[in-house]
């Protein structure tokens, strides 16, 4: 299943709630971070500064008893120059009423009425 990246809450974050273990021997564990600063506002609020970031990992089991295996864990960072600004705001319900107009119009052209 799919993490959303964003609700009206603010940002949801990809590695919350998951767990990395080695039954035995060791591993080698590298997480990929792309990170975007971002900004919220929910209707006329204040503006709450964020990052999103999504991640990708990769890992490698080393068997047990190999000399040339170390426990390790990397994480590698991309920072995006572009911020992105999400604002949460409801549609007036005059906006509402005008695209239902225009859409029973298209319907009485489209049907030739």
């Amino acid at each position: 299943p799919g993490v959303p990246r964003i609700n009206k809450r603010g940002p949801a974050f990809p590695l919350d709630g998951y767990e990395f273990n080695v039954p035995e021997g060791h591993a080698l564990f590298k997480h990929y971070l792309k990170v975007v600063p971002s900004s919220y506002q929910a209707g006329n609020g204040p503006l709450q500064s964020a990052y999103e970031f999504s991640t990708t990992h990769h890992h490698h089991v080393f068997r047990p008893g190999s000399r040339l295996a170390q426990p390790a864990l990397y994480f590698m960072y991309d920072f995006h120059p572009i911020k992105i600004v999400h604002k949460f705001r409801r549609t007036p319900f005059l906006h509402f009423l005008v695209k239902l107009a225009c859409l029973v119009g298209g319907l009485f052209v489209v049907s030739g009425m």
